[in-house]
């Protein structure tokens, strides 16, 4: 009778911890894949110099790169971005050295290295005019790659600040720079 005892509290104990350290994984990819599906999105990577960066992309539209912020990644858009694909062409990636995003012990991560990678990423893929967003970290490199669109690149953009949007033309000067006041979430289907 003991050894009954001990054997359906052993047998409770691994399926327990069976549970703990697969079911939680496995509960978070179903989830994870849900929200994509829901939003429309498709994984998908493009190589960059020698990173491979992951992204989401689904929509139709004027194209939108979704930038994470700091210890986060490219699904922390999926929820926002299920209201902007009937519109927009979404684009949601993994920063170099962030997520599913190649990252390299020798490579620099700062600021202007992520922002050119950044005007790379949306050469790669074909973008010939697009707006950015970003969340915290991502909020920085929305100005940066502007920045440095701006400044060193024929590459056109656009970026948003606050209510306002800045494209980011040509580097030929000032001239080309566009101001709207209109805000940002009137344009993209109100309320959003």
């Amino acid at each position: 009778m003991k050894k009954k005892v001990v054997v359906i509290i052993a047998a409770v104990l691994a399926l327990a911890l069976v549970a703990y350290f697969v079911l939680p994984s496995l509960l978070l990819k179903r989830a994870t894949d849900s929200e994509r599906k829901a939003a429309g999105l498709q994984q998908k990577t493009a190589l960059i110099g020698d990173h491979e960066i992951a992204y989401l992309e689904g929509g139709r539209g004027e194209a939108i790169i979704m930038v994470h912020g700091f210890g986060a990644n490219k699904d922390n858009w999926t929820r926002f971005a299920k209201f902007i694909t009937p519109g927009f062409h979404v684009l949601a990636l993994d920063l170099p050295g962030f997520g599913n995003s190649t990252s390299l012990e020798k490579a620099s991560y700062g600021i202007v290295e992520q922002a050119k990678r950044l005007n790379q990423f949306a050469d790669a893929i074909g973008l010939q005019r697009f707006h950015i967003v970003g969340n915290s970290m991502g909020g920085l490199h929305r100005g940066s790659i502007c920045s440095y669109v701006f400044r060193e690149s024929d590459h056109p953009g656009a970026l948003q600040y606050g209510g306002c949007e800045v494209s980011c033309l040509k580097r030929n000067g000032p001239k080309n720079v566009q101001r709207r006041t209109q805000p940002a979430h009137r344009r993209i289907g109100g309320g959003v």
